[in-house]
């Protein structure tokens, strides 16, 4: 099932990526006042479903990262202190590491990706509706929307980025080290 879940939200990510994508791409090129009002609908349409996506998601992602986060200790710890460490019990306990530290990466990379996508976009159309007449820009009526943030959170407390796939591992990699030196005792 947690399979499953990390499955279809990286999907549903790369779907998102998909569409900014198409977005930027017919940015790209010049438009009449009417298509350019249609690409800040569609710009609109997309942000608002990545905000219910976040409304629904980030609470069960944030849980996610935290089992991935985890699991993942737990089988680092098991096979850096384990007394009689041979091929076969690494081998068995490289299976959890790939399988936790896999999901982790996918997770955290597709939504980071998302983010970046949808910010450049976001940018863009901040950009084209300063070149507008102020009369145009009030036909149009989507600064307001604009200013609205649409990010994937995690549980709406930190927004995915690069730095935090660093940031998540960097913390697991210390904490590991504190804990090995206490030694297995505790």
């Amino acid at each position: 099932m947690f399979c499953l879940f990390v499955a279809y939200y990286s999907l549903t990510c790369i779907l998102m990526q998909d569409l900014f994508n198409n977005l930027l791409e017919q940015l790209n090129k010049d438009h009449y006042f009417e298509e350019t009002k249609k690409l800040f609908e569609v710009y609109e349409s997309i942000s608002k479903s990545m905000r219910k996506m976040d409304e629904y998601f980030s609470c069960p992602i944030f849980i996610a990262i935290l089992l991935n986060l985890f699991g993942l200790f737990c089988a680092g710890y098991w096979l850096a202190l384990h007394p009689k460490l041979s091929l076969e019990y690494f081998l068995y306990m490289l299976g959890p590491v790939i399988y936790y530290l896999s999901h982790h990466f996918l997770l955290m990379i597709t939504a980071s990706m998302t983010n970046e996508k949808g910010d450049e976009a976001k940018s863009i159309l901040q950009c084209l509706l300063k070149h507008f007449h102020p009369e145009i820009r009030r036909k149009i009526k989507y600064e307001k929307n604009m200013a609205l943030k649409s990010n994937l959170t995690l549980w709406k407390m930190y927004v995915f980025d690069r730095p935090l796939i660093v940031t998540t591992l960097g913390c697991l990699l210390t904490y590991g080290i504190l804990l090995a030196n206490l030694g297995p005792e505790y």
